[in-house]
């Protein structure tokens, strides 16, 4: 064919892939305003009781989370938009606790495909976000702890002010709270915000306690955000990353020495890159150290 058959055939599958898209976009809208209702309908909000009614509503948010790394900014905010009414039904006290914690999780996955749009969509989504970070129910509380660190990142300087909000809300969870992947979640969103605006930060009381805090127990998806955070922090001379450096490296072996914990390249990069800085900068001590028998023989090897 020619180039001007070419140019029509391209724009012909675009055409059928936008199509497409919308279609699919309306469905997990329909889905959605069928399970938990819209202005018209009341949707069957109160006969969701089991993990069963909802697969509906957790496969609509799937897609929903997938569709955010593959659509343009723009086109995936204005479907988000359209989404903020149902959101604020799902997550709202009269929805059950799978409902909430669904909310939340379509919430915390949206943010990054959001792009430039984030900031004015991570500020209306905040109130709706922090109540639910004390909730009662494990998963919701988790969910919830994941998707304020995901709008805190993604929304940048418009979330910068509501920092102390945040870091208040964490602490008094932090406190109290007995489950390992929440508590992991708040130190992946903690490393978030320390990325983003580190000046945001008391680093005085939260670097000590995140790195005494580690390894992750439960959640290892957080330990990319996490090194990543350290890699940072090194970077920038933090006081604490030479005065606790034995935790810091301790945990960094542990976390490097199991592959559950370590399953993502990105993470052995970041571990590898913050232990050679160690060896690089401060050789004495990482000799003088007292480390298990497998732990040391993996750092001999970096």
């Amino acid at each position: 064919p020619g180039e001007l058959d070419e140019l029509n055939s391209t724009n012909s599958e675009q055409s059928d892939m936008d199509t497409r898209t919308i279609t699919l976009l309306e469905q997990l809208e329909s889905i959605l305003s069928l399970k938990i209702g819209d202005g018209n309908n009341p949707g069957e909000l109160d006969e969701l009781d089991s993990e069963n009614d909802t697969l509906p509503i957790e496969y609509a948010g799937n897609v929903v989370s997938n569709l955010s790394y593959v659509l343009p900014p723009q086109v995936f905010t204005e479907y988000f938009i359209s989404l903020v009414p149902l959101l604020k039904k799902l997550m709202s006290k009269e929805s059950s606790d799978l409902l909430r914690a669904a909310g939340l999780a379509i919430t915390g996955e949206s943010a990054k495909g959001l792009g430039e749009n984030a900031s004015g969509l991570c500020e209306v989504m905040f109130s709706l976000i922090v109540p639910l970070v004390e909730d009662e129910d494990d998963t919701v509380r988790n969910n919830a702890v994941f998707a304020l660190g995901e709008i805190a990142f993604y929304g940048k300087e418009s979330m910068y002010k509501y920092y102390p909000i945040i870091l208040n809300t964490f602490s008094q969870v932090v406190t109290k709270e007995q489950r390992s992947k929440v508590l992991d979640n708040i130190y992946g969103a903690l490393a978030r915000m320390i990325i983003t605006n580190i000046e945001g930060i008391p680093l005085d009381h939260v670097v000590p306690v995140m790195i005494n805090y580690l390894p992750l127990h439960e959640d290892f998806v957080e330990n990319l955000t996490v090194f990543k955070c350290l890699v940072y922090l090194f970077e920038v001379g933090n006081q604490y990353m030479v005065s606790l450096l034995e935790p810091v490296i301790k945990a960094s072996l542990a976390t490097l020495s199991d592959k559950r914990k370590c399953y993502e390249d990105g993470v052995k990069e970041e571990i590898i890159k913050l232990l050679r800085m160690y060896k690089r900068d401060f050789p004495d001590k990482c000799l003088s150290l007292t480390l298990p028998e497998n732990l040391s023989k993996l750092f001999n090897e970096i």
